[in-house]
């Protein structure tokens, strides 16, 4: 398998996507993405994206229903071996950050 290129040096991804079908799909390729530059081996680039993912999906149920889809916002503050994402929806005054760190000997 080749190696995936990292990133050069520290810095924030952000996203903004509407929470309507097929927003999970985004999300999980972004963090993914996100986490495998930062140096994270592709399972656990896969476990933090179903994480957050799965924090969200707790979420969908208090969305107000008015007719448009509501607004998430996404931030992956990277560094070598560190992602911080932070999660926002600000229809329902909702934020939340995770921290994940490369676990020593991988």
């Amino acid at each position: 398998m080749e190696r995936v290129p990292q990133f050069k040096m520290d810095g924030d991804l952000s996203l903004i996507v509407p929470l309507s079908q097929g927003f999970e799909k985004i999300l999980h390729d972004f963090v993914l993405l996100a986490a495998s530059r930062s140096g994270f081996a592709s399972d656990d680039s896969s476990r933090m994206a179903s994480k957050v993912s799965g924090l969200l999906q707790e979420q969908l149920g208090v969305l107000p229903d008015n007719g448009r889809p509501a607004q998430l916002q996404l931030i992956l503050t990277h560094r070598p071996g560190r992602v911080t994402i932070t999660t926002k929806i600000a229809a329902i005054n909702f934020t939340q950050e995770e921290h994940f760190q490369v676990q020593a000997g991988k």
